[in-house]
C-alpha cells in the first residue's frame, strides 16, 4: 500500500509540475551547444535529457552505474550505452573524445581530482569538458554524495589537471535557488511520511503520524498550483536582485591544456 502511494504521488507531481531544472539546464547548455561537436561522452547520463541540444555530435556515448539500469526498469542501455560503476577508471583508451560532458554527477565521485584527471586522459588534445553541478541544494544520492564545489573551487580543479577555464556560470541566485529547493523539499514529504508512519511502533504515535499522513494527502492537489507559481515569479525576484552566492548550480566549460 506505501509503495503504492509513493508511485502515484511521484507520477502525479512529476506530470503536472514544470521541469524547471531541466528547463535551466537547457537555457545553460544551449549558450555552448556549438562546442559539442565530434565524439562525445556523457558520464553518468541518465536518460540523455539533453541529448538533443548537441546536434553537431558524431557520436553520443554516454555511461551509467548497473545500480541504474535496476532502478530504472523501463530504460535499457542501447549500442552506445555504457555500464561503469567507477567514473574515475572509464574503459576507454586515452585521447578517444572531442568532448566529455558531466552533467549532474559530480557530488558522487569520493575524489573530483582523480575524477578531472580521468577526463583529461580521455580527451584529445584542445578537447572540452563541460559540467553542471549542484551548490546550494540538499543530499540524494545518499550516502554516496560528498562534495558541493565554489566557482573558485572549479578553478582550482582546473588548474590543478591541466584544464583552461573557457566559463563559470551560476545558475541565478537566492531566488532561483529558492524555488529549485522549495520544489525538493515538497516533493520529499510524502517519502518521509510514509517511511515515518510505516517505521512507527507505538499506536498513539502511529495514529498521529497518520492523520499527519492524510492531511498532507489532502494537500496534494494543490501542491502543482503552488511550485508552479514559484517557479513562475521567483526567477523575476533575482533579475531584480541577484546574488549569484546563492546560486543552486554552476556550469562549468574547460579545455584541455
Amino acid at each position: 500500500m506505501i509503495s503504492k502511494l509513493r508511485y502515484l504521488y511521484n507520477l502525479y507531481v512529476n506530470k503536472t509540475i514544470f521541469p524547471f531544472f531541466i528547463y535551466l539546464s537547457k537555457r545553460k547548455l544551449k549558450k555552448y551547444q556549438n562546442l559539442v561537436t565530434g565524439k562525445v561522452l556523457d558520464i553518468g547520463c541518465g536518460d540523455r535529457p539533453y541529448k538533443k541540444l548537441f546536434k553537431n555530435a558524431e557520436r553520443y556515448m554516454g555511461t551509467n552505474s548497473e545500480e541504474y539500469y535496476k532502478d530504472n526498469l523501463f530504460f535499457k542501455p542501447g549500442p552506445d550505452d555504457y555500464i561503469v560503476n567507477d567514473g574515475c577508471d572509464l574503459p576507454f583508451s586515452d585521447k578517444s573524445f572531442d568532448v566529455v560532458l558531466s552533467l549532474q554527477v559530480l557530488p558522487v565521485f569520493e575524489s573530483p581530482d582523480l575524477f578531472f584527471r580521468e577526463v583529461h586522459r580521455l580527451l584529445r588534445p584542445e578537447g572540452v569538458f563541460i559540467i553542471t553541478s549542484d551548490f546550494l541544494y540538499p543530499l540524494w544520492n545518499k550516502p554516496y554524495n560528498y562534495f558541493r564545489v565554489t566557482s573558485f573551487g572549479f578553478e582550482l580543479l582546473a588548474k590543478r589537471n591541466d584544464f583552461n577555464v573557457v566559463a563559470i556560470e551560476a545558475f541565478g541566485g537566492y531566488w532561483t535557488m529558492c524555488a529549485r529547493n522549495f520544489h525538493k523539499y515538497i516533493i520529499r514529504q510524502m517519502a518521509n511520511f510514509l517511511n515515518s508512519f510505516a517505521l512507527e511502533k507505538k499506536f498513539v504515535l502511529k495514529l498521529l503520524k497518520a492523520l499527519r499522513l492524510l492531511t498532507w494527502i489532502l494537500f496534494v492537489p494543490f501542491i502543482p498550483l503552488v511550485v508552479n507559481i514559484i517557479f513562475l515569479l521567483f526567477p523575476i525576484f533575482d533579475i531584480l536582485a541577484r546574488d549569484e552566492d546563492f546560486t543552486t548550480n554552476y556550469i562549468v566549460v574547460l579545455q584541455k591544456i
